[in-house]
């Protein structure tokens, strides 16, 4: 018995040693390899122990990992050494600038030099890399007309470099050092031509950081996530904007007033507001706004309130499969926008999404929306012909006023009512189709239609049509149809008929 327990002593030993070995000299290996060689060691030295002592060893597979291996993974962890947090020094100085001293790097804190056309903010300060340029450090400043950034700044304070109306350049030592451009950092610099296109690092841009600036083209990278409020609003010579994938929101007046021809959303874009509006403007126009195309990335599930109102050189618009909603104004008063596809899983277009659009001729509605609300398309004086789907519930008051061109239209049955005023102003009207479904029609859907309507089918449907359906505006009363034909319950009836 002696002996049997010596030898099964020596076999785990054996295969102690075995796991040791193995784990300590494959360290390029992956934890599953090594889980892979301890276990067969194991069962070997086991089974040569088992077939000596005359039984059968059975392994067990059902463990993934040893309690062993987790527990030093864990350990390795709690001992992973943490940098030091830096401690501050003390304020310095040299004949420009004073300087936040750390005990690992200096930041510009204020200038102190003469007035000087030229300004270079250094690499180092006492052997310590400069990293930060102090907020409001030349703000204002009368003489300046170009800057030099270190080599080591990875950050440009707020309102650093504001209003520095002479300022023509700014150069990076190290365009990829860059990581935060603060808020109001350039704004105001008007004459500022020479920057650099891109700076590849760049995390951060604070809001009006170049608002007013004289830029002409810029990149935002992919590492900034959030383009910040009026970030580009009022630079006037500002052509070309490029957004890399990576971006994820685009906040109110971004771009207003730029020169701005053609922008592309990416992909990566989840949230935009009104990114084209003049910033403080309230139903203004914005012929400022440059903008003639923009494709949306199919991020973006929602189109904001008043998105795109009064960009009036607007010709094209690409919207995303993604998009469900359509929110207020979103293209009011386009006035060159001529055509448009509602993606197909858009549900709602909301109050005056196309008013005032005077130019736009064709809108391919897809088959799943379900409302269309009150001013939709108001004033559209060159819209023709529209099909509305069998999925729509809703239609708001005036949804179709005052479209001049408009000659035919078919309401389907899925639509519970003909809303006030659907007509109104439409003077080309010559069919109306009601389909069978529809409940009630509406007050006054066709004031101030002229007489040029010859076609109007009713559905059997109907339980409600209000009083003065044809009625002017300005003198009240029945307006008469000479050439109007009414279809209804298999019955045709003229004008004089059916006014009765």
């Amino acid at each position: 018995m002696k002996n049997k327990l010596k030898k099964a002593a020596a076999a785990l030993l054996a295969a102690v040693m075995v796991v040791v070995c193995v784990s300590g000299c494959s360290e390029s290996q992956s934890t599953a390899d090594s889980g892979t060689q301890t276990t067969e060691a194991k069962t070997s030295a086991d089974t040569a122990y088992a077939a000596e002592n005359g039984f059968t060893y059975e392994i067990d597979n059902s463990a993934d990992y040893t309690e062993e291996s987790t527990e030093a993974e864990e350990t390795a962890e709690e001992t992973e050494p943490q940098e030091e947090p830096e401690e501050y020094v003390g304020e310095e100085s040299d004949d420009n600038f004073t300087y936040d001293v750390y005990t690992k790097h200096a930041e510009v804190k204020a200038f102190i030099g003469k007035e000087s056309r030229e300004l270079t903010i250094p690499d180092e300060y006492n052997g310590l890399p400069v990293t930060v340029v102090g907020e409001k450090l030349m703000a204002q400043n009368k003489v300046l007309t170009g800057v030099t950034i270190g080599s080591n700044i990875e950050i440009i304070g707020n309102s650093a470099f504001s209003e520095v109306t002479r300022l023509t350049s700014v150069k990076f030592n190290d365009p990829n050092s860059i990581k935060e451009i603060g808020s109001s950092s350039f704004g105001g610099c008007e004459l500022l031509s020479d920057f650099p296109v891109k700076l590849p690092n760049l995390e951060r841009i604070g809001s009006y950081a170049f608002y007013g600036s004289g830029i002409k083209e810029f990149t935002v990278p992919c590492g900034v996530k959030t383009i910040e409020e009026a970030t580009f609003n009022g630079c006037k010579k500002l052509f070309v904007l490029n957004i890399e994938d990576g971006v994820e929101r685009i906040k109110d007046f971004a771009f207003s007033k730029t020169k701005i021809e053609s922008l592309v959303i990416p992909d990566s874009v989840i949230n935009i507001s009104n990114f084209f509006k003049i910033l403080g403007s309230s139903g203004l126009s914005n012929d400022e706004n440059n903008l003639k195309e923009i494709t949306i990335g199919e991020g973006v599930e929602e189109i904001p309130f008043n998105l795109l109102a009064e960009c009036e050189k607007l010709e094209v618009v690409n919207l995303p499969k993604s998009l469900k909603v359509i929110g207020n104004g979103a293209f009011e008063h386009c006035s060159n926008l001529v055509k448009i596809t509602i993606p197909e899983n858009v549900t709602k277009i909301e109050e005056r999404v196309f008013y005032d659009c005077v130019n736009l001729e064709e809108v391919i509605l897809p088959d799943g929306l379900e409302v269309i609300e009150r001013l939709a398309f108001e004033n559209c004086q060159k819209l023709k012909h529209i099909l509305i789907s069998e999925t729509v519930t809703t239609l708001g008051e005036y949804v179709f006023s005052s479209c001049e061109s408009l000659t035919e239209i078919t309401i389907p049955g899925s639509v519970i009512e003909v809303p006030e005023c659907a007509f109104y102003g439409c003077t080309s009207l010559k069919k109306v189709t009601i389909n069978e479904g529809v409940l009630k029609i509406g007050y006054r859907i066709f004031q101030n239609i002229g007489e040029n309507l010859t076609d109007l089918i009713l559905p059997d449907s109907l339980v409600s049509i209000s009083e003065s359906i044809w009625t002017k505006y300005w003198k009240g009363g029945a307006v008469d149809q000479p050439n109007l034909v009414v279809t209804y319950k298999g019955n045709k009836y003229t004008w004089e008929q059916a006014d009765d």
